[in-house]
């Protein structure tokens, strides 16, 4: 607790230094990969094991975005002061953030045609063409990861399957909250690293 008042010091009294600080420091990266690494635990342990809701399309893609956000915070990890690896970092974190939130939109919307649908409504009026899965994930740069890891990338189940609520938000809408969570975060982190290294120049 106290470590945590005096980092909330810092940052009040000197946030962009603060923040610069802590992007040249090894912590806050492997934070941002335990943190990935924690919801890919979810994924598979909790919702695909315990409550066997076995990934769709969108799942899988979003299970990807994790795993690049894993790839990107230990390798910034490994030399956080060396402004190439930070780049490259910043823009695989970047890159998969946005990825990972497009699918999780795309995931919602799913799971509202599929509501539509248990309602009467045609297929296509209620977005059922522009929403439908694919039983065969095609992952950026061509990675056959479902044949790599099965059993993380292979499609099992079915878009729009969603009965699990938390606080009355379903997964789509709670992967959204956390994908706007890590746009804040690293969002400020990467503004102060960008000011501080462009003004000491």
């Amino acid at each position: 607790m106290e470590l945590l008042k005096s980092l909330w010091a810092n940052v009040k009294a000197e946030p962009v230094p603060t923040l610069h600080h802590w992007s040249n420091q090894s912590p806050i990266w492997l934070v941002m990969a335990g943190a990935s690494g924690f919801l890919m635990l979810c994924s598979t342990i909790y919702f695909q094991g315990w409550l066997a809701m076995d990934p769709c399309e969108k799942c899988v893609y979003i299970r990807f975005s994790q795993i690049v956000l894993i790839l990107a915070g230990l390798f910034m990890a490994c030399a956080p002061k060396n402004l190439a690896v930070k780049f490259i970092g910043l823009a695989l974190a970047w890159w998969a953030i946005f990825y990972g939130m497009e699918m999780s939109l795309d995931y919602i919307a799913s799971h509202h045609t599929m509501e539509a649908l248990d309602t009467g409504m045609d297929f296509f009026a209620a977005g059922g063409g522009a929403n439908a899965c694919a039983t065969e994930p095609s992952f950026p740069f061509m990675l056959p990861l479902h044949e790599w890891w099965p059993g993380m990338f292979a499609i099992t189940g079915v878009c729009g399957e969603d009965d699990w609520t938390f606080l009355g938000g379903s997964m789509g809408h709670w992967l959204v909250f956390t994908y706007s969570i890590k746009v804040a975060v690293l969002g400020v982190v990467t503004a102060a690293w960008a000011w501080i290294s462009l003004h000491h120049k």
